[in-house]
């Protein structure tokens, strides 16, 4: 297949003034967010038992086991590479989405195993809704790599509020209607899928079939 041409250069000016300006913008990807958990934590801890962020907290660090075989460290090498094309965009979008599908199926034909063997059947409603978060989580591979890329740093901020905003909302709306641990469950998938769409908007980018 011909591969495309286009080169994704890293930035070449005025990066001391980027880098800068890419600290106070560090600062509020980093207070925002936990303002916000912070708060969503104080109104939760009001309707959920103590057990119920422990369920949700184990299928987080169950997930993270999972992932840790993921090929995300080709985000990485996109970022070091000193010019990439639209081809190479390509082959990490597909093999990372592809490794997020099998990572996937994997997990869901290990949930009943896994909530046996940690004595959390509850594991076996909640582990595979929340183990989406891989799908969207790697699928966002390359178009983080190239806000990093960018030193676009306002993006990467907007993105994570953004996210995790909605993903607040989404947690005490559902938690004043009374869905339990289904509200912590449903807004930590929001958080990924909201962030995916963000950074596929912020980067400007869709994947094609080019490969390298």
């Amino acid at each position: 297949m011909q591969q495309d041409d286009t080169i994704y250069s890293h930035v070449t000016s005025n990066r001391s003034k980027v880098a800068v300006r890419g600290a106070l913008w560090a600062a509020i990807n980093s207070f925002l967010p936990t303002l916000l958990n912070s708060l969503v934590f104080f109104i939760s801890s009001r309707y959920l038992l103590p057990k119920d962020f422990g369920v949700v907290a184990l299928a987080v660090s169950v997930i993270s086991f999972f992932s840790a075989v993921a090929p995300g460290a080709f985000g990485e090498a996109l970022i070091q590479k000193i010019n990439i094309k639209k081809a190479h965009l390509d082959t990490v979008f597909w093999i990372t989405f592809g490794s997020s599908i099998f990572i996937y199926i994997v997990l869901y034909f290990c949930t009943s195993f896994i909530a046996f063997k940690l004595n959390q059947q509850a594991l076996k409603l909640f582990l595979p809704v929340i183990g989406m978060k891989l799908i969207f989580d790697l699928s966002a591979t390359v178009p983080n790599a190239l806000i990093a890329r960018g030193m676009t740093f306002h993006l990467i901020a907007i993105r994570t509020v953004v996210a995790t905003i909605i993903s607040s909302v989404i947690c005490i709306s559902l938690l004043f209607f009374g869905y339990g641990l289904w509200a912590l469950v449903l807004s930590q998938l929001a958080l990924s899928v909201v962030a995916c769409f963000a950074a596929f908007l912020a980067a400007n980018w869709l994947p094609g079939i080019d490969y390298s």
